[in-house]
């Protein structure tokens, strides 16, 4: 199995991951315009967003370098996620909570359109690239699933499992986080003292906008997810 630096599967995990983000976005505001309510946060409608999507992927340079693909071939995997966001907006149409298994049938038809784009040694390689992007999320992918014959028993378990997990990491990251806001607030104060008393006037005015603007955020957050709990 080929092998990427840590580096260059980051970004690529980065980049897929905005481009899937920017794509559930278009499909929720769309739905906001007609009347329904836009919902999900950085994970996502409803939590859903998972492994960064194969057929996205395929679309990173980086990644389409790597697997030697021909002109025809990325215009071919152009038309697929062309599809896939055509789809994911007909999913968000009829407002409410969007429909899960509607969401993971248009991934797994991309991805079998995806796989008849592609030679076997470009499934290969762009499956390696995809394992090492996503960890054990990636086995919840179809083509992973096909190609591991993986059953429908041990599908559910893995599934079981990183839901399990996914409580845990949110305690890691707000833990996390905590710490980084005690540095930034450290810095700040820190900073304070070079300042002339204007300056620091300045500094503490755009630090109580941005924090606003923050618990705007997460309330508007706490709202829809509390309405979707409701409905």
């Amino acid at each position: 199995m080929m092998r990427f630096s840590g580096r260059f599967l980051a970004v690529i995990a980065a980049v897929a991951v905005v481009a899937m983000t920017a794509q559930l976005a278009v499909a929720q505001n769309e739905r906001g315009n007609r009347g329904g309510r836009g919902r999900g946060g950085p994970g996502g409608p409803g939590g859903m967003m998972g492994p960064a999507p194969m057929a996205r992927l395929a679309t990173v340079d980086t990644v389409q370098d790597a697997l030697k693909l021909s002109s025809e071939q990325k215009d071919k995997i152009k038309s697929i996620n062309d599809d896939v966001r055509d789809e994911m907006r007909k999913v968000f149409e009829d407002g409410g909570r969007p429909d899960r298994e509607k969401m993971k049938k248009v991934m797994d038809d991309a991805s079998d359109k995806l796989n008849k784009v592609l030679d076997e040694g470009q499934q290969k390689r762009l499956m390696g690239v995809f394992l090492q992007v996503n960890g054990a999320g990636a086995l919840v992918d179809r083509s992973v699933e096909k190609a591991l014959d993986i059953t429908d028993e041990q599908r559910d378990k893995v599934r079981e499992i990183i839901q399990a997990s996914k409580p845990k990491i949110k305690t890691i990251r707000e833990e996390q986080w905590a710490k980084i806001r005690a540095v930034r607030d450290e810095t700040r104060q820190e900073i304070r003292t070079v300042l002339t008393p204007a300056q620091q006037k300045v500094l503490d005015d755009a630090h109580q906008l941005r924090e606003q603007t923050w618990k705007l955020k997460q309330d508007s957050r706490k709202l829809h997810q509390e309405s979707d709990d409701r409905s």
